[in-house]
């Protein structure tokens, strides 16, 4: 009985150590920036162009959150100029 009480004690004590939350910046890349800069300015053409290029960067480093960011951009630009078959192709 007494072995178990002190593995039981040993165990809440090792157990409750706390963990340091680590927070990610999303991803991120030049062409993103300039078209989300783009995109602020309600340079809608010129937003997508550069959210492509950045897509086609992530691409490259095979970073899929980096191209669902981009994609996802890309539709609500074309979603805002009325493109809405393309918004969802997209």
């Amino acid at each position: 009985m007494k072995n178990s009480l002190i593995l039981i004690i040993l165990f809440t004590i090792i157990s409750c150590n706390k963990d340091s939350i680590v927070i990610k910046q999303p991803p991120t890349n030049k062409h993103f920036e300039r078209a989300a800069s783009f995109r602020d300015q309600n340079n809608s053409d010129s937003a997508f162009y550069y959210f492509n290029l950045s897509k086609n960067d992530f691409l490259d480093k095979k970073d899929s959150l980096g191209v669902a960011r981009a994609l996802i951009n890309m539709a609500l630009l074309q979603y805002s100029k009325g493109d809405f078959y393309g918004s969802i192709e997209t």
